[in-house]
């Protein structure tokens, strides 16, 4: 086998067989890491984080919840907060002049 030149690589980090992986998805539909089932986390969101609560409830990073299917654990491994913006069209030209009728 000839050498590699350059820097030395990492071993690759390897998860134990079953160990399930983090999962991502918004606040009202996080799926579990265990089953997939998706959960609605925005009752425990407050109005700040775009959820219907009236306080962060919880809904912190290390947060230990169970899964509303299976009922096993999960984590909060952390919690991103992403601004969307919607646009509507407008007509910027301006209006022609019409003759006023009596």
């Amino acid at each position: 086998m000839p050498t590699r030149s350059g820097p030395p690589q990492r071993p690759l980090q390897q998860r134990p067989a079953g160990a399930p992986t983090v999962k991502t998805g918004p606040l009202g539909a996080v799926p579990c890491p265990w089953c997939n089932f998706k959960m609605d986390f925005r009752a425990m969101a407050g109005q700040d984080m775009g959820g219907m609560g009236e306080g962060s409830i919880g809904l912190e990073t290390g947060s230990v919840f169970s899964c509303d299917k299976c009922g096993k654990g999960c984590k909060i491994a952390a919690l991103d907060r992403i601004t969307i913006v919607k646009l509507a069209p407008v007509n910027l030209a301006p209006r022609p002049a019409t003759a006023r009728r009596r």
